[in-house]
């Protein structure tokens, strides 16, 4: 391992148990185990400090159409009025104002709320020129035809900022420029894949348990059909290959005597010139295809016992499919707590109006004093990601390692997934650590490279 220039020598004998039995493994890189420990200790730090010192209420403000940050509470004008409203997403979609409520549709009056906007030469003096019901149906007023006009429609806070159209109304109503309307609205897309979840968890999860099924399955007929499985897929590739050679020189006027039943079988017309030259090198390319399968029929049949161990061996230790499962709950929680934490850190920062015509506030400065702890916290949280995904591959491993010299005369097989995540803890997390500190240094790096791309 890293570090470690020991010359180790192994009895034949020794190898019947693996090559390192745990009575000889000893702890590796424990100065990359401590900086990890001291780098989750810095992540709760810097959670505290986010949660105290930060104030979300300030980050990506609204701004209306006259470059006012919408709820700025050193604007005594706009205070109180802290949602932004489209108020004629049908002519204009940069007409916006900041509002105190987000108007909303009520079946029962068949009337939309009254609308009460920071600047009110801005909402026509707070009244309506249109409404719209939940549908999209004119229900009072005329349409608009000037972009000074204001309507009044069904809406939804969004991000507690953003006043977003109902989905009917913006598919009948703003329908002319719905890709303004999107660019600009890029939280209600948020908003409707966070409701999709909501509305829709409990097929997520029947998914998930099917998924699981399906796996259990697959790894049954690997076992048991490896060979016949493997063979198949060759064949249907080569097949494949051929087949659609075929069509193309009946197409090219070839196989002339087989018109009826290329009719039959909905064979498809193709109006080419290549027709003839990209048949023949298709069937080519069958042909080439067999032969590599004849040439290596002895490293397919090696593939074919390995597909059958990795079956013999999810069989016996069924416990290793939950690993990824448990690692990737681990992986949300992680980025659920980040975010949040990210969403705090980053509202130290000073944010300020770019330009009128930007829909809401951005950050002034990113080399920003405050947003330091922000970068330090982003490359701790992919560390600790990157050693997640570590953890999942030496469990893996280490439980594949375990199954297979368990066959050995006197050996049995015990609780091989809970003594792996045992050994990462006792003897293999500065490893493991060091190996995810490289993956997070280079995802650091990938962000930083990205990030000077959109700003190029």
């Amino acid at each position: 391992m890293a570090g470690d220039d020991k010359q180790v020598d192994l009895d034949v004998n020794d190898l019947e148990n693996g090559p390192y039995t745990e009575a000889n493994r000893e702890c590796r890189d424990m100065l990359c185990c401590l900086l990890f420990i001291a780098g989750l200790c810095a992540m709760g730090y810097l959670a505290v400090y986010g949660y105290t010192k930060g104030n979300t209420y300030v980050i990506y403000r609204g701004i209306d159409q006259d470059g006012n940050v919408c709820g700025d509470l050193s604007n005594a004008a706009t205070a109180a009025f802290p949602y932004l409203y489209l108020t004629n997403i049908y002519i204009d979609v940069a007409r916006r104002a900041c509002v105190a409520s987000c108007p909303v549709y009520t079946a029962s009056t068949n009337s939309v709320s009254s609308i009460s906007c920071a600047v009110s030469s801005q909402c026509n003096t707070n009244a309506y020129t249109a409404t719209y019901d939940s549908s999209g149906n004119l229900i009072s007023g005329s349409a608009p035809t000037a972009s000074t006009d204001v309507m009044g429609y069904d809406t939804t806070l969004v991000l507690d900022r953003l006043c977003v159209p109902n989905s009917n109304m913006f598919t009948n109503v703003a329908s002319t420029i719905s890709t303004s309307v999107s660019s600009a609205l890029q939280q209600g897309a948020l908003a409707d894949f966070i409701n999709d979840i909501k509305n829709n968890w409990y097929w997520l999860l029947a998914a998930t348990g099917v998924a699981l099924l399906i796996s259990f399955i697959f790894m049954f007929l690997l076992r048991c059909l490896a060979g016949c499985i493997v063979w198949l897929s060759l064949f249907g590739i080569m097949f494949f290959f051929i087949g659609l050679g075929l069509i193309f020189l009946y197409n090219a006027g070839y196989l002339s005597s087989a018109s009826t039943a290329a009719t039959y079988l909905g064979v498809p017309a193709v109006d080419s010139n290549y027709n003839e030259a990209i048949g023949w090198t298709l069937i080519g390319l069958g042909g080439l295809f067999f032969i590599l399968i004849l040439c290596c029929c002895n490293r397919i049949r090696l593939a074919v016992a390995v597909c059958k161990s990795a079956g013999q061996f999810v069989s016996s230790v069924c416990s290793v499919i939950f690993v990824p499962i448990f690692n990737s709950l681990l992986g949300l929680i992680l980025w659920g707590f980040a975010l949040v934490t990210m969403v705090f850190l980053v509202s130290s920062a000073t944010f300020y109006v770019a330009s009128s015509s930007d829909y809401f506030t951005a950050i002034k400065s990113y080399s920003d004093p405050e947003l330091i702890r922000f970068y330090i916290f982003v490359f701790l949280t992919l560390w600790t990601n990157a050693f997640i995904g570590a953890m999942t591959i030496f469990v893996v491993a280490s439980a594949t390692c375990m199954w297979y010299y368990s066959h050995a005369p006197g050996n049995e097989l015990s609780l091989p997934i809970y003594r792996s995540y045992k050994m990462i803890f006792r003897y293999h997390w500065g490893s493991l650590a060091f190996g995810a500190l490289l993956v997070a240094i280079v995802q650091f790096l990938q962000m930083i490279v990205e990030l000077f791309k959109r700003q190029a």
